[in-house]
């Protein structure tokens, strides 16, 4: 009797977890007519259900248990589903975080290298302009120094006119100094 009694609470157990498997996929879907199968009880049956209604509070409780327990898997699972997809969103987000930073970080190393690059330019340009202002500087110099010996020239040309003329002069005044002796000396005589 042993042995009836464990299949049957073996089969009591399983439709059991059947049915409460049922009922979540039912749960899941929309709900549906549910059918319902009645049997009748025999005199026979009788006698086995009233050997079993004494491990009916120990079957409800592990019943209740696993049923319990089921509820936990299947929460669990579904907080596993919803933890790991958090951690991939989370892991995704990090990762488009990271992306962003990354595009951040290339941005900025193609702004410093364009400023870089200006900087050269600019330098480039400065020395080109320094070379021009000292080249400038260079000619005016040449032609300042051109026209100072220009000058320096026509005031030699000049100053030789000017003793020329002077010794001229002295000449002419030598000759008017003699001429007027030479009156008074012939005077005198």
């Amino acid at each position: 009797m042993e042995r009836k009694e464990k299949t049957s609470l073996i089969q009591m157990l399983n439709t059991s977890i059947g049915s409460i498997s049922g009922l979540f996929k039912q749960a899941k879907q929309p709900e549906e007519e549910k059918e319902v199968e009645l049997e009748e009880i025999t005199p026979s049956q009788e006698k086995e259900e009233s050997f079993l209604l004494e491990e009916e509070e120990e079957f409800e409780k592990d019943l209740s248990r696993l049923s319990i327990s089921i509820e936990e898997r299947s929460d669990q699972s579904k907080t596993e589903g919803m933890e790991s997809k958090a951690m991939l969103a989370g892991a995704s987000n990090t990762f488009l975080d990271e992306i962003q930073k990354l595009k951040k970080i290339i941005a900025l190393k193609d702004e410093i290298w364009q400023k870089e690059r200006e900087k050269d330019k600019e330098t480039t340009e400065l020395r080109i302009l320094e070379s021009i202002k000292t080249q400038a500087e260079l000619d005016y110099e040449r032609k300042r120094r051109k026209i100072l010996l220009q000058m320096i020239d026509s005031l030699e040309k000049r100053l030789e006119e000017s003793e020329i003329q002077c010794l001229e002069l002295m000449k002419y005044c030598n000759l008017l100094i003699e001429q007027q002796e030479r009156p008074d000396v012939d005077r005198k005589k």
